[in-house]
């Protein structure tokens, strides 16, 4: 069975995840010893009358976000690969994982995710429907 249909938005999701890690290393690199940066923080801290905290924690706590971004997103483009992968020989199994990948991600991104997790989702969700049409034999496309 040609699934065109579910390679697409799962090469879809991998790309826009591909995006939000590129996007996830050029904030990382921004966040590293930059005068300005700190410059910019410090006026804020001083415009808002902040004294708890100061610029170098808050680069921290940028700096550990993004990592964590750069994990997350990597996680959710490596189980896209293998659900390609997985497609020819267990679909229902690359269904599952792109729809648990596609939720996951979503989530876990804070929602910075959610366009490749709408095509995981939807890749997820027509693979597992074709598969059944296919098990139970009333699929019209051969």
């Amino acid at each position: 069975m040609k699934r065109t249909l579910e390679k697409t938005f799962t090469i879809i999701g991998v790309i826009l995840f591909t995006a939000l890690l590129i996007g996830s290393f050029m904030f990382y690199e921004g966040t590293k010893n930059n005068n300005d940066t700190n410059k910019l923080i410090q006026d804020f801290i001083d415009e808002e009358n902040v004294q708890d905290i100061t610029p170098e924690q808050v680069i921290n706590i940028l700096s550990n976000g993004s990592l964590y971004m750069i994990a997350i997103t990597i996680l959710c483009i490596l189980a896209g690969i293998f659900s390609l992968i997985l497609l020819k020989n267990r679909a229902r199994s690359a269904g599952i994982l792109l729809i648990t990948t596609s939720i996951l991600g979503s989530l876990l991104t804070i929602f910075l995710g959610i366009l490749g997790g709408i095509a995981y989702l939807i890749a997820g969700i027509t693979i597992i429907v074709k598969d059944k049409k296919a098990r139970n034999g009333t699929d019209q496309s051969f």
